[in-house]
């Protein structure tokens, strides 16, 4: 399922993307929730950049890199996003306090 939701697309208009079935736009709460994620994230890039594990940085980069874009689209899926993050934590584990699928079912079910 999850090469539906990858985006190896060359462009980066949402009119573009594949459409999911749980596609729709995330509350102001769930935007709030995930821009901490990926700030979060952020900070373990720089951890893992310290720790000299530049190809999980990239795997990481690569979980995330869509993020930004989506918090403002309808096209939004939780699916998909837990897919990138289940993908990136079955390569590498987690490490305290950065267990982005975890975080990111909570933030499914946040409400406004």
């Amino acid at each position: 399922m999850l090469a539906a939701c990858h985006s190896s697309y060359p462009q980066l208009a949402f009119n573009d993307m594949p459409t999911f079935c749980d596609a729709r736009l995330p509350s102001e709460a769930q935007r709030e929730a995930l821009s901490r994620l990926a700030y979060l994230a952020l900070l373990e890039m720089r951890i893992l950049g310290r720790e000299n594990k530049a190809a999980q940085v990239a795997e990481l980069a690569e979980a995330f890199h869509n993020l930004p874009l989506m918090l403002w689209s309808p096209d939004f899926s939780m699916k998909c996003q837990r897919e990138f993050f289940l993908r990136y934590h079955e390569q590498y584990g987690t490490r305290e306090g950065f267990d982005y699928v975890a975080e990111l079912d909570k933030i499914a079910e946040l409400k406004d």
